[in-house]
């Protein structure tokens, strides 16, 4: 840890400058619209919940379900009298392995049962952080839904993919549209839909702001993360002449432990992904956290302002344990622009 960072001068200006947050996940959770399969299920769909358990058990636990059949959703996609399927891998719920198992920024993992007679077949799986199966029109149903931005070309997860599935001779066909289906809008009002998922597009828009000293008084400002008073704080400034960043958690988040170095992954996790690495050591009697700031997260973080809304993806180790826990994302529309100006007299400390 570099001896220039001095957690004497963070609490100089750290109380004044930012409130302990929490980024409290923006996400809704929609039951399931259509009605939930009770009795004994089909072969195909209970081989779902076989498998699942089967894995469950392989890793020590049992799963965690309603009952047997909660997980499957039935509807009429094909119009051919039989019953359709919606397995909602997310209600195979496996503690040891986690809810990453079928969940993620992408949303959570569904797998669509289509029948031919009396037989089913999978005819889609797909990640979708929100959906409706739609009331029947002409005997058949739709699925309306929300997905993560990519999924429909946009460049960032940050916008929301909006479309609806409709079944044809070749299969569902996807059509996008610009805003949310109105099944889907009505579902969410009226609190049913599937999936419980991040919808950046439900996210409010939390800004970086630039902090400048008080009138009359000498000082350096400084970037600071805004947002309520439950959200984890970020600030970047200059600390002795060297580029810091601090991060301040408040009291139930899932914080790191206090007390502990740690390691933060800023980006997109994964060997293969643009990310950095930043070692940030305590604040004494505080949940807050303070490490030199450098170049390569930096350009990360700057280079995520091109959108309206972003958030870094980022997680914890404590070091010699080989985990990662994923923590609160931290917002950063204006964080290009304020960053900066706050790093500003301390630029060439970038390392």
């Amino acid at each position: 840890m570099h001896d220039g960072i001095r957690l004497s001068l963070l609490r100089r200006w750290l109380p004044r400058t930012m409130a302990l947050g929490l980024v409290a996940p923006v996400a809704a959770v929609f039951p399931a619209a259509a009605q939930t399969q009770q009795a004994q299920a089909p072969p195909e769909v209970r081989a779902y919940f076989d498998r699942a358990r089967q894995e469950c058990v392989a890793a020590g636990d049992n799963l965690r379900v309603e009952n047997e059949s909660s997980y499957a959703e039935r509807a009429e996609f094909n119009g051919d009298g039989h019953p359709d399927y919606i397995i909602h891998l997310n209600k195979l719920y496996c503690p040891s392995l986690g809810a990453s198992q079928y969940c993620g920024s992408a949303g959570c993992m569904i797998s669509i049962l289509v029948s031919d007679g009396n037989r089913l077949s999978e005819a889609e799986s797909i990640n979708l952080q929100a959906f409706t199966v739609t009331r029947p029109v002409g005997g058949r149903q739709s699925i309306s839904f929300a997905a993560h931005g990519t999924y429909c070309g946009h460049k960032s997860g940050a916008d929301t993919c909006f479309g609806t599935m409709n079944w044809t001779a070749k299969g569902f066909k996807t059509t996008y549209t610009a805003s949310e289906p109105a099944a889907l809008k009505a579902a969410d009002a009226a609190g049913g839909g599937g999936q419980a998922a991040p919808r950046p597009d439900q996210n409010p828009k939390f800004d970086w702001k630039l902090v400048g000293p008080a009138a009359g008084q000498k000082g350096t400002p400084i970037a600071m993360s805004d947002g309520t008073p439950d959200r984890v704080k970020a600030v970047v400034a200059c600390a002795e002449n060297m580029p810091v960043m601090v991060l301040s958690f408040p009291a139930g988040t899932n914080a790191p432990p206090a007390g502990q170095h740690v390691m933060i992954e800023i980006g997109e996790p994964g060997p293969n992904q643009t990310h950095a690495d930043l070692v940030l050591q305590p604040v004494q009697d505080k949940t807050a956290f303070i490490g030199p700031l450098s170049c390569a997260a930096l350009s990360v973080m700057q280079a995520a302002d091109t959108v309206d809304y972003a958030s870094v993806p980022m997680a914890w180790t404590i070091r010699n344990r080989d985990y990662w826990t994923e923590i609160p994302a931290v917002p950063l529309a204006r964080f290009k622009e304020t960053s900066k100006v706050a790093l500003a007299s301390c630029a060439a400390g970038l390392r």
